[in-house]
């Protein structure tokens, strides 16, 4: 009976949440990874993206990928080329080409789960075989991964017919926690991708960007799950790229059927002043210019929260009351997700 309330805690500051819980998804009796990579040319892709809904759709892909573009793969399989750059602020066509040649990256790549009874996974690929066949190429890898003996002849495997295919050792590597992240393992792998530019290599064990002073910045606009808004969100994006002298750096997440949350994202050093001036001035184009655009993001940074809602006053106010009613003295995050400062 009555409004649904939970989800006014789940992204705010009108209370303190003591007490949640988590649906969890039931084991399935069957799983594959599947790894995809689209070699089609850029006019094409609006096309893909349409094709890649309908499989959400219609629940042939029931997970939620990452689709991400050359520079976001090579950001977790390598370190910044700083020599192909050759003194230049951003790498240049060729040198992206090259980079992805050493590497063997695509110029997007998504893996994702398979899931469900054996005949719905043979179903399900069989879809997803039929779909992106036009586009590029799909590979289901498998689930097996563990240390014991037929684990390490499963890598093996994996791992001699992916060098043949041109694959880099680094890519191969990076497939194995993508495969027990979507089995439900835990991983900060990909998180380590922040240590890229500015550092040597990745740290091997635990990870604290901010001690390690690590500068990542990023925006989630969300965009309709189209192939016109998709290519559209990355034209206004692209100019911002170039003006502030960033590398481009993309992932479309499917956050629904409906929706695609575009994320990008800039690499910088923190310790120094003019990057981290660069770095704000693109945040702020950004955002203006997907506002602009009719394109809100998903989330906000502590810099840009203060404002969150100038756009949307009759939500600004509501919300306003709503926080005046639960926390009258404005005790909670004063300020934050787009309530009055104190």
């Amino acid at each position: 009976m009555g409004p649904y309330l939970d989800g006014l805690f789940a992204q705010s500051n009108l209370g303190v949440v003591v007490k949640a819980g988590v649906w969890l998804m039931p084991a399935p009796e069957r799983y594959d990874f599947m790894a995809f990579e689209y070699t089609a040319g850029a006019d094409r892709f609006p096309a893909f993206i349409e094709d890649f809904r309908s499989l959400i759709f219609q629940n042939a892909i029931r997970s939620r990928p990452h689709l991400a573009n050359d520079f976001a793969m090579l950001c977790i399989v390598s370190q910044y080329p700083h020599d192909l750059a050759a003194g230049q602020r951003t790498l240049s066509p060729e040198a992206m080409a090259a980079w992805r040649k050493k590497f063997g990256v695509s110029a997007w790549t998504f893996g994702c789960g398979v899931y469900g009874s054996r005949g719905e996974v043979a179903h399900q690929k069989k879809r997803i075989k039929k779909t992106f066949a036009r586009y590029g190429v799909t590979r289901f890898i498998g689930s097996y991964v563990n240390q014991g003996r037929w684990g390490r002849l499963y890598r093996w495997a994996v791992h001699t017919g992916m060098r043949w295919m041109g694959k880099s050792p680094e890519l191969i590597e990076a497939i194995w926690p993508a495969i027990n992240l979507f089995r439900g393992v835990p991983t900060d792998q990909y998180a380590k991708q922040v240590y890229f530019k500015h550092y040597d290599r990745k740290p091997t064990d635990t990870i604290d960007p901010a001690r390690d002073g690590c500068g990542f910045i990023w925006i989630g606009p969300v965009v309709p799950f189209t192939g016109e808004d998709a290519a559209r969100a990355m034209d206004l994006a692209r100019p911002v790229f170039a003006k502030h002298g960033f590398d481009v750096f993309i992932e479309l997440i499917v956050e629904s059927p409906r929706a695609l949350i575009a994320l990008f994202g800039v690499f910088y050093d923190k310790k120094s002043a003019e990057e981290r001036a660069r770095g704000a001035a693109w945040y702020k184009d950004m955002r203006e210019a997907f506002l602009d655009a009719g394109y809100p993001p998903y989330r906000v940074g502590t810099g840009s929260q203060p404002g969150a809602f100038d756009r949307t006053p009759v939500l600004r106010d509501v919300v306003h009351r709503i926080k005046k009613s639960l926390d009258p003295d404005n005790i909670l995050a004063p300020g934050r997700y787009g309530t009055p400062p104190r």
